[in-house]
Order: structure tokens, then sequence, then C-alpha cells
């Protein structure tokens, strides 16, 4: 996965520059985890103008509002307003047209951006970038487009401008690999600001403009935070610098991935960053509801079925799961214990059984997948076994619990 990807996958939580900051003000911690994911979901809609125009008057209140508390936080919490005030003072322009934004949406005028659009034919360069080989339109200007037209999302687009193009620059199976329709668009917005005393009319395009603001005040606060704590802080990139990039363009791989993955040999995910997104979610929730479906069929029909699986599971080893499904059970049977204790007697339980006991179970099975199952690779036996031994202390008490319950 390209870099910038990789950057904008997750907030970086268990860096130790951001542990510290949450024991330190976690208020600010949390603020910029906001701003983070502001930023992803500014780029996730990029292509749905609807939602785009709404996380663009958004984001200018919450990058505003974190640096106006900034700027009163001298005396206070000091590594917070230094890094605001290195911030304003390295942005000035752009603190300047923030603060006017803020204003405009201050006194219920929705910003309201134009739309530059064009498309054609595309070279994926990698992951992120891209060339227009041949286009038309111009997403440099604002279009002269319809109302009807500004408000479609790009997908609804897709198909109405690109007929023509593909009955002359494409075969049905894509032979020229990384080569395939798609569309830019860019949103424009006209600002006047005063700066050195000067009044400055000038168009930006309002998603650099804010990705800009979100890259730079998030770098500023936590450089800020690393003087202060003495923990080094690499600066993210939440910024994409080609012209034709993953968020400002959609290709028709972003609409038909899986026909790609058989035509290129991709790995089946679009490219954009929305359909990213989309897409992950969708393989997440149908995994979800296989997986429910799975359990479900394996569920202990008797109180007998169900302590034979706790006595299997209760002292276990990664040596001793005899295969996948194995494993699988496993996790199943610690991660929705609830769904499988159902064959006991539930008020009875509920009347002398220490229900927290589940809820610790669950918790740390949650931790374990998160943590283990999803990156097994990466661990050796000995931490995996550590794990598994907290676990099954936990199936332990409960077997204990039970035995008192069930007079066994």
């Amino acid at each position: 996965m390209d870099n910038i990807l990789k950057e904008m996958s997750e907030f970086p939580k268990k860096n130790p520059l951001f542990m510290k900051m949450a024991d330190d003000d976690a208020e600010v911690e949390f603020y910029l985890e906001v701003l983070f994911h502001n930023k992803l979901e500014l780029a996730r809609y990029y292509h749905n103008p609807n939602m785009f125009f709404m996380m663009c008057n958004n984001s200018i209140s919450v990058i505003e509002t974190f640096i106006n508390r900034g700027q009163k936080q001298k005396g206070k919490n000091n590594w917070y307003y230094d890094g605001v005030i290195e911030f304003v003072n390295t942005n000035n322009r752009s603190y300047q047209i923030l603060r006017e934004l803020r204003n405009k949406t201050m006194h219920f005028k929705m910003i309201m951006p134009e739309n530059a659009l064009s498309f054609g034919l595309y070279r994926i360069i990698d992951g992120s970038s891209y060339i227009q080989k041949i286009g038309m339109g111009n997403d440099k200007i604002s279009n002269e487009l319809p109302a009807f037209r500004l408000a479609q999302k790009s997908e609804v687009l897709f198909h109405d401008l690109l007929q023509m193009h593909y009955l002359l620059f494409i075969d049905i199976e894509h032979s020229a690999l990384g080569e395939c329709l798609g569309l830019t668009r860019r949103w424009f917005v006209n600002v006047t600001y005063t700066i050195d005393g000067k009044k400055v009319k000038e168009k930006i395009d309002i998603y650099i403009f804010l990705s800009i603001c979100y890259q730079s005040v998030f770098n500023s606060i936590c450089q800020s935070f690393s003087k202060y704590s003495g923990i080094d802080y690499k600066e993210i990139n939440l910024h994409e610098k080609s012209e034709y990039n993953f968020v400002n363009t959609f290709l028709e791989i972003d609409l038909y991935p899986s026909l790609f993955k058989k035509w290129w040999g991709t790995s089946g995910e679009p490219l954009n960053w929305g359909s990213i997104l989309e897409y992950r979610n969708a393989v997440e929730f149908n995994d979800r509801v296989q997986v429910s479906e799975k359990v479900i069929s394996l569920l202990p029909k008797t109180v007998d079925d169900y302590l034979h699986l706790l006595n299997k599971f209760k002292k276990v080893q990664i040596a001793d799961f005899i295969n996948q499904d194995d494993y699988n059970l496993f996790i199943y049977f610690i991660s929705v214990q609830h769904w499988f204790i159902k064959p006991l007697n539930v008020v009875e339980l509920i009347e002398k059984f220490d229900i927290k006991l589940l809820y610790q179970l669950h918790s740390l099975a949650v931790k374990y997948i998160q943590e283990i199952d999803t990156s097994f690779e990466k661990h050796s036996t000995e931490t995996i076994n550590k794990r598994l031994t907290t676990i099954c202390l936990i199936l332990q008490k409960i077997e204990s619990e039970l035995t008192k319950v069930l007079g066994k």
C-alpha cells in the first residue's frame, strides 16, 4: 500500500507520543483524533457532493475552534499554546482565510463550493496517483454545470459522461494494463481576506486548503508536544500532492474492482479512498453475517455440550489446536461466550454467577483478536501462548463458578 494510504488508514494511537499526550491532556489528544478522522471523512465524501459540502463546513468549524481554544492556553497548557501559535505564525495566509470562512459559517452562510470537472482516459502510476492521458473538460476552472449535475455523485456522472470514450479508447477487457476511464473533480471557493493590511481576493481549492490546514495544525501540535515530552515525532502526511490522485479522481476500477482483479490480477479492492472504505465496510458486514451464521450452527444444545467445550479450551495453547476450524471455534467461544452459555438456566446463572467474568472474557478476546489474531505471523509462539494463558485463566474461573452453581 502507498505510504499516504497507510498514514490515512488509522490514527497512530499506540505511538508513545500520543499515549503520553493522552496522559498529559486527554482532551487535546482526543481533539487531535477528531481532526485526523474529520480529514479522512472529508476525503471519503469527496465524490458525494451533498456530504462533501457538509464536511467542508464542519472542517472549517472544527479546525478554527481547535486553534481558538489553543490560543487561550498560555500558562495552562503551554505545548498546546505553542503549537497553535507556531501554526498561526507559519501559516498566516491559511489562518486568515480560515477565519474568514468561519465568520461566514457563523453567520449561517453555508460554504457551497463550485465544481470543476474533467474526464477521459487515465494511466494508473501507483495506488494513489494517476496521469490523465486523454481528457475533456477542465478541472482547473469552475464549470457551468447545471445544479442537478453539481449534486450528483461521481458514480452517477460516470456513465453519462464517458460513453463516447468507452467506445473509442477502451476494449471490454481493458488489455492496456493500468489504463482505464475516469473523471476528476475539484471544488473551488471564492475568498476575500485581509493580510498585512491589504484585502486579497482569491479562488482556492477548498479540499487542498483544508487538507493542508489539517496536516499543518496536527503536525504543529505534535511537534510542540515532542519538544515538551522529549519523545520523537515523525510528521504525518495528510495531503495528496499528485495532480490526479486517489481522492479527487474516480476510476472504472472503483466501480468494478472484481472485474479488474480478473483482467489485471489486482487485489480486488478499488483505489479511490471513499470507494475503499465503502468496499471494506461491505466486506466486514458480509464477514460478520457469515460468522454469526456459522457460530449459531456451532452453539451447544445442552449443558453437558457446553461444559465439554469449556473443559476443552480452559488450558489450551496454540499447539493444541488440531486445525483451523478448531482454532476458529475457540475464537467464537471466547468472543461471544454469552451465546455459548445459553443452554444453562439464565435466571439462576444471573443470581448466583459472577457475570463480570463474561465481560472480562469478552474484553480479553477482543484485544487478542485485534493485537494477535490479525497479525499472527508477527508474534512468537511464546507471546501467543502467554495471551492464551491469560484468557484461559478467565475460563477456569468461569468453570469454578459454574461448578458451584450447578453442583457438579
